[in-house]
């Protein structure tokens, strides 16, 4: 109602420890990993000067059909207990990601501390006046990762599955795409 009011909760996690880190990935890469932490959100928009239609101020690492692994170390262990993930959504070129553990270095063994899977329903072909399939994503790029406070020198982001572009399933490809499953990051903050 007009006369009503509300106060939104201000998130406080304290410093961001992004900044200190050192990456390495598994699979080749596109882009320079100072991308993942340099405190810019860079986007996909034409025109921007953080970003574009283009791709290039997103960094990107292939995927291949298998895991892949972005490491993130630190020169001396840290307590954490969340990692954000800024990603992408699907669209055109841009792949979104779905499925993905985070694992933490704890002595000479990991642990997973977070597991995410993307339920999505296969995709369907159909014919309607706009479209030749009809395809589902939730058109999530924002992943907030809470977990025990940890103390740690390493993590790892297990990337496991991405999107197509902007279709989501292995099923399209039957239909013609081209579009290779990539992860795609713009920003990772950890606390």
């Amino acid at each position: 109602s007009p006369d009503q009011k509300f106060d939104v909760a201000k998130l406080d996690w304290g410093q961001n420890i992004a900044a200190q880190a050192k990456f390495s990935y598994s699979g080749k890469t596109e882009s320079d990993f100072a991308l993942l932490n340099n405190g810019v959100m860079e986007t996909v928009h034409a025109g921007n000067p953080n970003g574009g239609t283009d791709g290039k101020k997103i960094w990107q690492g292939e995927l291949n059909g298998a895991p892949q692994t972005l490491e993130i170390t630190f020169d001396a262990p840290k307590k954490i207990s969340k990692i954000l993930l800024f990603g992408v959504r699907a669209d055109n070129a841009f792949c979104a990601l779905l499925d993905y553990d985070l694992q933490v270095q704890q002595g000479a063994t990991w642990k997973t501390v977070k597991e995410v899977r993307t339920p999505l329903p296969p995709s369907d072909a159909v014919i309607t006046s706009g479209s030749k399939a009809n395809t589902w994503l939730l058109d999530d790029n924002f992943h907030v990762n809470e977990f025990a406070p940890v103390t740690t020198a390493k993590i790892r982001l297990i990337a496991r599955r991405t999107s197509f572009g902007f279709l989501p399933d292995e099923t399209v490809k039957a239909w013609g795409n081209q579009i290779p499953a990539k992860l795609m990051l713009r920003e990772i903050e950890i606390y």
